[in-house]
């Protein structure tokens, strides 16, 4: 799905009732910097599992008013 979007730097998913995404989506991403994720619905472990995966030159993820408690490092 995200494997085309290799250039991809900034990614805003703000706001989107979302409540899990798959693990390893983000692994041809390795030049995202940022992520937004805050105001979604993620609020299980297991909700964002080894999502961020390849992403060697992430910064910053934003999970403002989410409830997720925990997050998966690779």
């Amino acid at each position: 799905l995200m494997a085309p979007l290799v250039k991809l730097e900034f990614l805003d998913l703000e706001h989107n009732r979302i409540h899990s995404l798959p693990a390893f989506l983000l692994v041809f991403n390795t030049k995202l910097q940022s992520i937004k994720l805050r105001r979604n619905s993620f609020n299980r472990s297991k909700s964002l599992q080894k999502t961020f995966c390849g992403t060697s030159a992430l910064m910053e993820i934003d999970l403002v008013n989410t409830s997720l408690q925990s997050l998966d490092i690779c």
